[in-house]
């Protein structure tokens, strides 16, 4: 059986998930390629490959996001009812016996994907987020129009709320009770949300975790505390975003934390900050240290040194970044939003409640750190690594 997986991109999280998802099936010997509209770079693999698009496809894509963002969506939170249909879609797929669907984003709307559909293949779609059920929104905050029509949507301007509608409609027509799809969902939070929508009310769905790769760790940690002068007691806190400063990630909430701690406090912690676009550092308290995402090897190694994760979210499903500390030996604190609590235990971290930096602060000052790195590897191995992950989707494929 021959697999196309297909992603709006190879960055950000669902795009690094849907080519590790590829990665993965390959290391259990399923053939399979992976498809993507923007591909290399320094981050990644090279072996992905790039989906033709002429000058007027990429010249409508941008446009459309332009106008989306300017007319259709109210405030800040994505919002992406209509996208563009890439002519060689169906071409690419002629050559495959499954497409495996990460992202649609423009690259088909609801008729190409109808046609996908109808052309009596099997299609497997790996929910990132709720857009496959919303209508366009990728998360839905506290609305819950999504369980019955989102004709009403509080996300879009006046004009948009039609155009949101018309997806909801049109997609609801196209995957409710449909035989050849089978749908994976990362997280139980976002499988509940899925099953509770009308659109999905029927849908075959399966909880299956996205794959993180086993990194090869030598990092010395104590060489890092002394190029960075540390102390050998100092606890390293890593805190991970591709954009350090998207709101939606927390970081305002660490920092508030660490700004109530006291001096002697202050000095038993370092603060990692990893990722780009940092905030101003001329005010913060606790000793920082800046560092970039170069490739899936640089993060394993600064997570290696650190002593823990936080992932004070306060909108996500199941962010890699979890996956790639236990993979790392490293416990988490994350907020209790999305599918965050579902992977915390004893064993490999603890939670505390979004937005709550008081709470936060209590959950810092009061952890053992001397906890078992060889466990939360175990627990890594047995719930994210490739032949784990990949001979699930491989069995869910085949039932």
């Amino acid at each position: 059986m021959r697999i196309a997986h297909l992603s709006t991109s190879q960055t950000g999280g669902a795009g690094i998930a849907a080519k590790r998802t590829s990665e993965a099936l390959k290391s259990v010997g399923i053939e399979n390629d992976f498809y993507a509209l923007r591909v290399g770079g320094l981050r990644y693999e090279t072996d992905a490959h790039a989906i033709p698009r002429t000058s007027s496809e990429v010249f409508r894509s941008r446009s459309l996001t332009v106008l989306q963002r300017q007319l259709i969506q109210r405030g800040d939170d994505l919002l992406t009812p209509i996208s563009i249909e890439l002519r060689a879609i169906k071409d690419i797929f002629q050559n495959y016996d499954l497409l495996h669907i990460h992202s649609t984003y423009n690259i088909f709307g609801h008729k190409g994907f109808k046609e996908l559909i109808q052309s009596g293949k099997p299609v497997a779609i790996t929910l990132h987020d709720q857009r496959w059920f919303t209508g366009g929104c990728h998360y839905s905050g506290d609305c819950q129009n999504y369980k019955i029509d989102c004709g009403e949507c509080p996300q879009a301007t006046n004009v948009g709320k039609r155009f949101v509608s018309q997806s909801f409609q049109n997609y609801l027509s196209i995957l409710r009770s449909n035989p050849n799809l089978k749908v994976i969902s990362p997280s139980m939070w976002l499988a509940r949300k899925a099953l509770e929508s009308r659109i999905f009310s029927d849908i075959n769905l399966r909880v299956i975790k996205n794959p993180i790769p086993t990194p090869a760790l030598n990092t010395n940690r104590s060489e890092y505390l002394r190029e960075n002068h540390q102390r050998n007691a100092t606890r390293i806190i890593a805190f991970v975003a591709e954009n350090l400063q998207n709101p939606l990630k927390g970081l305002s909430v660490v920092l508030k934390a660490f700004d109530l701690m006291n001096q002697p406090q202050l000095e038993k912690f370092q603060l990692l900050l990893i990722g780009n676009n940092p905030p101003n550092l001329n005010n913060i308290r606790i000793s920082t240290r800046l560092a970039r995402i170069e490739d899936s090897e640089s993060l394993a190694k600064l997570l290696s040194i650190s002593d823990l994760l936080l992932v004070p979210s306060f909108q996500d499903n199941l962010p890699n970044v979890i996956g790639e500390a236990y993979s790392s030996g490293i416990k988490v604190l994350g907020s209790d939003v999305g599918g965050i609590p579902e992977v915390i235990s004893a064993v490999t971290g603890d939670v505390f409640q979004c937005g709550n930096h008081h709470a936060l602060l209590r959950k810092l000052l009061d952890f053992d750190f001397d906890y078992s790195r060889e466990e939360v590897i175990s627990f890594f191995e047995s719930n994210f690594s490739y032949k784990i992950v990949g001979e699930k989707i491989s069995n869910f494929y085949q039932e």
